[in-house]
Parts: structure tokens; C-alpha cells; sequence
């Protein structure tokens, strides 16, 4: 398959998903009550990590469905390879209290109280705990990740905000197949609020060829640019993006995200957490710098300039 036609079949699947879990905005102000007490952070991650390869053959079928588990698992292997040299030069990297900082110098007043907590939480169990102790209420969650997609072009912050009514604690995936859709949908949350926000980097023009003279692949020189002085690129993107995530949800709460009203269309290379690196045409809705915002779907990006291929009016 060639590179337009997996950027068309990756953009359908984000086109996909942003359907499935739409944009939601408040219908109206919350008054004080109303607002969440707490500020859940969803943080699976212990440390920096790399996503999964995506490869789409295009086959189809028992066949191409086995091709691409082949070579997905060679390419995930080779990357894990090149990952442990970056992987400990920030495994000292705090992201968690970072962004907790970053987040308190942006709360989001409209979703949650001035005095609101925060909370940690790392996987189901924890966050079936936490509700267990708060429902019913409206509870804000912040679903967190950072770290680089899978041929180390682009390191990222991603982080989806989601605020909604719980009137009980949503059953575990076991009781769900055991439920009527009915039932499930009877268990599920009231949805009041919800974004998702990117924050992007690269260190060197990604649509151009990419050249070396050690005999390395792309993704191990992608990898060596990150690692470069102690992994200072890498640690100057996530800091960078903690704090853009943060600006970027406590604007969209306030209603002051800038609309597509630039002529600027661009195409560039994106990070997508869920389905990879996707080549994408997207409306510019500001600039600061080298630093470019464009939305795609419910995603909001700051993105490099050097992730830009071309523009169009």
C-alpha cells in the first residue's frame, strides 16, 4: 500500500473515532455545586513511552490481518530495541507533577472548583475506587499520555478531558457482557464536557529525506536526535507540551479557543495516539512563533512547523 492511500485509510479511522466519542460542550454554566471536586489524572504510564506500530496491507482478510500482526510485532520489536538508551535518560522525567502544576496555573474554573484536589489514578481498579467514594457527582477526568509515536519522528503530550455526571460506579467490562444494552446503557455516565488536545514536536523536517551516514534506519536516527545531549530535545518538547495541554484545556473550558477563520489550510505529519502518524490537511486557528494550533475532528494540535509539508489558501 502506498503512502496516500494509508493516509486515507488512517484518516477514515480518525474520522472513525472522533464520531464515536464526539465533541461535547456545556449547555449551560455549571453553578459552584455543580462543579467537580477533584482533578482525576488517568495516568497508565509509569514512565516515557513509545506507541505500537500501526501497518495497514490493505490485503484484508485472515491473510492480511496476519501480515500485519507479522509486521507489526518485527517493528515493534526493532523499536524496543532502540528505546532503552532514551527510555532511562527520562526515567528520572516528572511528568506527573509537572503537569499537576501546569494544570493548577491553568485550572479550568468552569469544570471544577478554585479549591479543586488532585488525584492520581493508574488503571480501572483505582479509578472505580475513586468514584466508588465521590458518586453521585460530576467528576472531571483527565486521560493522560506522552512519549513518541512509532518511528520516534514526533514526541507528544496528549490529553483527553472528559467531565460527566456518574449516578453510580460503571461496572467492570465482566458485568458489562453480562448486561442487556439496556442495562449498559442505563449504567453509563451523563457526558457534559469533553476535549482532546495534542501537544507536538520534531527535530527535523519530517516530510523531507531523511539521510544519515552511520548506516542507521530511520527510527534509530529519529531516536539518537531525541537522546542528543542527555535528551534535552526530548525533555524541552514534553515541557513544552505540559504546558501547552494545560493552556489549551483551561481555554477550550473558557470558550476562547480561536475558530478556523485563517484562509491557511496545511498539510502536515501528526501524531495520533490511537491509530499512529497520519498525514492530514487541517485548518491553522493560530500561530506563536514556530508554533502552529490547527484542529482535526474533536483534536485540538500545537504542532511544529517542521511537521508542515506544504500550505494552500
Amino acid at each position: 500500500m502506498n503512502g496516500f492511500m494509508r493516509g486515507w485509510l488512517l484518516l477514515a479511522a480518525v474520522v472513525t473515532s472522533a464520531c464515536m466519542a464526539p465533541l461535547q460542550k456545556l449547555e449551560k454554566p455549571l453553578v459552584e455545586d455543580e462543579k467537580a471536586a477533584t482533578v482525576v489524572i488517568y495516568l497508565e504510564q509509569a514512565a516515557v513511552e513509545i506507541d505500537g506500530a500501526v501497518v495497514e496491507t490493505g490485503l484484508g482478510g485472515v491473510v492480511g490481518f496476519l501480515i500485519e500482526n507479522m509486521a507489526e510485532g518485527k517493528m515493534n520489536s526493532n523499536r524496543r530495541k532502540a528505546f532503552p538508551a532514551l527510555h532511562g535518560m527520562l526515567i528520572n522525567y516528572d511528568y506527573e507533577n509537572r503537569l499537576v502544576d501546569a494544570l493548577r496555573k491553568n485550572l479550568p474554573l468552569q469544570l471544577v472548583r478554585a479549591d479543586a484536589s488532585f488525584k492520581i489514578v493508574r488503571n480501572e481498579q483505582e479509578w472505580h475506587q475513586h468514584l466508588s467514594s465521590v458518586v453521585p457527582a460530576n467528576v472531571l477526568v483527565i486521560k493522560t499520555r506522552y512519549g513518541f509515536e512509532q518511528n520516534f519522528e514526533i514526541a507528544y503530550v496528549h490529553a483527553e478531558t472528559d467531565l460527566s455526571h456518574h449516578h453510580r460506579v460503571p461496572p467492570d467490562k465482566q458485568a458489562i457482557r453480562q448486561m442487556t444494552i439496556e442495562q449498559q446503557r442505563a449504567a453509563k455516565p451523563t457526558i457534559l464536557y469533553r476535549g482532546s488536545y495534542y501537544s507536538q514536536h520534531a527535530t527535523r523536517r519530517l516530510f523531507d529525506e531523511l539521510v544519515n551516514d552511520e548506516g542507521l534506519s530511520g527510527y534509530e536516527t529519529n531516536a539518537a536526535a531525541w537522546a542528543k545531549d542527555r535528551a534535552a530535545p526530548a525533555r524541552q518538547a514534553f515541557s513544552i507540551g505540559i504546558n501547552e495541554v494545560a493552556q489549551l484545556i483551561e481555554a477550550d473550558a473558557q470558550g476562547q479557543l480561536p475558530n478556523p477563520e485563517d484562509p491557511v489550510e496545511m498539510r502536515i505529519m501528526a501524531a495520533h495516539a490511537y491509530v499512529g502518524p497520519i498525514p492530514i490537511w487541517t485548518k491553522v486557528l493560530a500561530r506563536n512563533g514556530d508554533r502552529i494550533l490547527v484542529n482535526f475532528g474533536h483534536h485540538h494540535f500545537w504542532v511544529d512547523q517542521r511537521q508542515v509539508q506544504r500550505e494552500r489558501r
